[in-house]
């Protein structure tokens, strides 16, 4: 591995990774804080409105962290300035529109994290980089005791509601968390140690005690004082069950160093980690119990197309459902978007699916019951017309949508349903 970051990519990846210690309670928090407040020359990544920043000495090294900081010289000579200027080009020039724009949203951060920045006698200096909004998942890790249940019944689950407030403006639905089991006692002990699961996150701030089945609440959750330990969730909107007995220190080798936290933080997952999590396989936690799925596996085919001509007529009783299935590959995340029998189309969608040479099946993401087949078809036609004027149609398929933001996707979802309900009017 290189010493020092090679793309774009390694360095928003280095600022995520220090923005993420900064929402913690422990030495990661600290050693946040003290880069922050002690830094002269900065990264700055922005996301719209949103910036993170990270010191040039942490954002230019390769998969940087807090153990791999510790271990590297206090001066490194300027390398880490030259590569970043390398990647992103010159720094912001000081005093221009651009820098003061930066340097403001720079003291906005620091007081939004109560640091009071250090007084230099040198103006502070920045490489802005600016970040597209994501159109597939990212992936996260944390530690707990043990698997998750079916969605309605569970939650990302953390200690305060600061911590879960903060998790909440860095993820998006559809990012997915896995989970890694504590090797405390406390921890279930058929997979102590062992990646427990994964969930997908729906978005929504919930208590998780008033949702979690009763019967998977035990004694060692409550404090002494009869407090729940980890009230304050999020909702999920998909859960799984790892079946491999895959041992934390094989997925994520670096965990340990961050210590116990379950239900204090969660923890981005290097691309190499999250491979070797896509080739597990898992069992998705349902009201009805598991099915087999794989959603994490790569495909082995090309993206599908759709044959030339006129699709041929059937003689079907239609339905009146407006569904959205997903599929993560290595082309992405691609949306089908359609009306009628939801469960029927989804088998169709995944018949030619080679799931035991690892390829990922069409999963069903959301779906809407009209009274009528005219209402469906009006909301499916509502969906693929703003979508495509949008620009997110597929060449492959009228009924593709790709590179859509999961909010911008639940958005229209939500349109859709009320442009089929007024069409009955």
């Amino acid at each position: 591995m290189a010493d020092f970051v090679e793309t774009r990519e390694e360095i928003i990846q280095n600022v995520d990774t220090l923005y993420q210690y900064g929402l913690g309670d422990g030495p990661e928090r600290k050693f946040h804080d003290g880069r922050i407040k002690n830094g002269k020359v900065f990264v700055a990544v922005r996301l719209g409105d949103e910036y993170r920043f990270a010191p040039s000495k942490f954002a230019g090294y390769a998969a940087n962290n807090l153990r791999h900081e510790q271990k590297l010289a206090e001066r490194d000579g300027g390398v880490t300035n030259q590569r970043i200027e390398r990647i992103a080009g010159p720094p912001l020039e000081i005093g221009s529109a651009a820098y003061r724009s930066v340097d403001n949203a720079y003291l906005a951060y620091c007081k939004t994290h109560s640091i009071d920045p250090s007084q230099h006698q040198i103006p502070r200096r920045y490489w802005l980089i600016s970040r597209e909004s994501r159109t597939s998942p990212s992936y996260f890790w944390t530690k707990v005791w043990g698997q998750p249940d079916e969605p309605a019944k569970d939650a990302l689950a953390f200690n305060s509601e600061r911590t879960r407030d903060r998790v909440l403006e860095f993820t998006q639905p559809g990012d997915i968390v896995v989970y890694l089991t504590s090797d405390t006692t406390d921890a279930d002990p058929l997979v102590r140690g062992r990646v427990a699961g994964a969930v997908e996150v729906a978005g929504d701030p919930v208590m998780v005690e008033e949702i979690r089945a009763a019967e998977r609440i035990r004694p060692n959750e409550y404090r002494e004082d009869g407090r729940f330990r980890w009230p304050f969730g999020i909702s999920v909107s998909r859960t799984w069950r790892v079946i491999d007995q895959e041992s934390n220190d094989s997925l994520i080798p670096d965990h340990a160093a961050k210590g116990i936290q379950g239900a204090a933080t969660i923890h981005a997952m290097m691309p190499e980690e999250v491979a070797r999590f896509r080739s597990l396989r898992v069992a998705e936690q349902t009201p009805d119990g598991e099915r087999g799925s794989e959603p994490f596996r790569t495909s082995l085919r090309s993206a599908w197309h759709q044959k030339p001509g006129q699709r041929a007529g059937a003689d079907v009783i239609p339905g009146c459902q407006l569904y959205i299935a997903v599929i993560h590959d290595d082309h992405g995340m691609t949306v089908k978007v359609g009306s009628g029998k939801a469960e029927d189309r989804l088998a169709d969608l995944n018949r030619y699916r080679r799931v035991s040479q690892g390829e990922t099946i069409w999963s069903l993401y959301q779906q809407y019951e009209f009274e009528t087949v005219v209402a469906a078809r009006a909301a499916e036609d509502h969906f693929l017309r703003e979508a495509h004027a949008a620009g997110f149609g597929s060449p492959d398929h009228s009924e593709f949508i790709v590179g859509m933001e999961m909010r911008t996707l639940n958005k229209l979802f939500a349109e859709a349903i009320e442009a089929g309900q007024t069409s009955n009017e």
